[in-house]
C-alpha cells in the first residue's frame, strides 16, 4: 500500500519536473472547444524554435505528424511568433501561410491566445484610378482579438497530493 502511494507520488513528481524543465509552450494543445489537436515540440538543434505537428482534427486528409507551422521565441517572456501554413498540403508557390502572436493567458497558464497579424506587401491603385471611380471598402469588425486560442491537453497537475 505504501509503495503504491510512493510510486504514484514519484510518477507525479517526474511528470511535473519534465513539464517544468521544458519550455512552457511544449506539449499537446487543442484549438478552442473540439477543434484541431496539435503538438508543439522543440526544433532539433535550436533552443529558440519549435515545430507544430498535426495530431487530430476535422481535416482527415492530413496525416498525424505533419508539420503545420513553426513557433519562435520573442524578447517578451510568454510570447511567441508563429508562422503556420493555412493548407499544409499545398507545395511550392501556391503555399499560403498565416502569422500569429501566441501568448499565454494571464488567468490560466494552460491556455494560449492567438492574435493574427499581416506580413505582406500591398499595391495601392488609388492614384491610378480616376477621381470619379475611387471607391473605398472598409471592413469594420468589433470582434475582440483574444477569442482565438488553444487549451493544453493532459496538463500536469498544479499541486501534488502526498
Amino acid at each position: 500500500m505504501l509503495t503504491r502511494r510512493l510510486l504514484a507520488c514519484l510518477t507525479a513528481a517526474m511528470v511535473w519536473l519534465a513539464a517544468a524543465a521544458a519550455d512552457p509552450i511544449v506539449g499537446r494543445w487543442q484549438v478552442n472547444a473540439g477543434g484541431a489537436v496539435f503538438d508543439v515540440q522543440p526544433l532539433p538543434g535550436r533552443t529558440d524554435a519549435f515545430v507544430m505537428l498535426w495530431v487530430d482534427g476535422p481535416d482527415f486528409s492530413l496525416e498525424p505528424g505533419t508539420e503545420i507551422g513553426r513557433i519562435f521565441t520573442t524578447a517578451e517572456p510568454g510570447a511567441y511568433d508563429c508562422h503556420a501554413a493555412t493548407d499544409p498540403r499545398r507545395q511550392g508557390l501556391r503555399k499560403r501561410s498565416a502569422d500569429f502572436v501566441i501568448r499565454f493567458s494571464d488567468s490560466d497558464p494552460n491556455a494560449l491566445i492567438f492574435t493574427a497579424y499581416h506580413r505582406r506587401k500591398r499595391v495601392s491603385l488609388w492614384r491610378w484610378v480616376p477621381y470619379l471611380f475611387r471607391i473605398t471598402i472598409i471592413q469594420d469588425s468589433n470582434r475582440p482579438n483574444d477569442l482565438e486560442g488553444a487549451r493544453r491537453l493532459n496538463s500536469p497537475p498544479r499541486t501534488i497530493e502526498l
